[in-house]
């Protein structure tokens, strides 16, 4: 318990000093997401029901390593490149730290958003949907999160 302790107080630090040095600018929000606006949006922001065409990258807090979005919805993936999806505002599920972000994106938004493991797949991480021929895509429990999401229009 101890060792465990000590790991989780350790990995705490070194995501805290992460994102100091990187984006210490960020806003951060009540549920602990921290943002930074890229590129300001026009128009208004969406209401629930309202349907998104987005994209995102994301990579592991830690380890830099990327992953994507794809066309299923926004889930996740180790795609070659990200993919268009539709968001539906209170209806798509994708995590609970993308969700928040979404519902307050105007079109033509750009946003990096540093998802803390409790905002993203938090004690159940993630498994990826199969594809031939490739190693399975997986986001392990407790992992952080950085996106770079892009809200391409609002329908």
């Amino acid at each position: 318990k101890n060792k465990l302790k000590a790991d989780e107080d350790k990995k705490a630090k070194d995501e805290a000093a992460l994102i100091q040095s990187n984006w210490s600018n960020a806003i951060t929000t009540a549920n602990g997401l921290k943002f930074i606006v890229m590129k300001e949006g026009i128009g208004s922001i969406p209401g629930n029901g309202s349907v998104l065409k987005v994209q995102y990258e994301g990579t592991f807090l830690l380890n830099g390593n990327k992953f994507f979005s794809t066309a299923n919805e926004g889930k996740p993936n180790n795609t070659e490149a990200p993919e268009e999806f539709e968001y539906r505002v209170g209806i798509t599920d994708i995590n609970p730290g993308i969700n928040e972000m979404l519902s307050d994106m105007k079109a033509g938004e750009i946003r990096i958003v540093i998802v803390p493991s409790k905002m993203a797949y938090d004690i159940s991480g993630f498994y990826g949907k199969e594809i031939k021929g490739k190693k399975r895509f997986v986001i392990s429990p407790n992992i952080s999160l950085v996106y770079q999401i892009k809200v391409l229009e609002m329908k």
